[in-house]
């Protein structure tokens, strides 16, 4: 699993970014779970979906942020 980075989200209206982090976020529950109970072989997909929740994340509130100075 590749990393997201700030070009793939430019292109995005906000409403499927707001999908997109939701279902990452439920992805990244589910791997989080699932190692625990000891069945995920690849534990660094689980650091890239958090370094993806918070890139997505971080983009989102520095739209909300540029959108509210003007």
């Amino acid at each position: 699993m590749c990393g997201m980075n700030y070009s793939e989200l430019a292109g995005k209206s906000k409403e499927e970014i707001g999908a997109l982090l939701k279902e990452k976020r439920r992805a990244h529950s589910g791997l989080v779970f699932l190692r625990a109970q000891g069945k995920v072989k690849n534990v660094h997909e689980i650091g890239t979906l958090k370094q993806d929740i918070a890139r997505i994340a971080t983009y989102q509130r520095s739209v909300r942020a540029q959108s509210q100075k003007t």
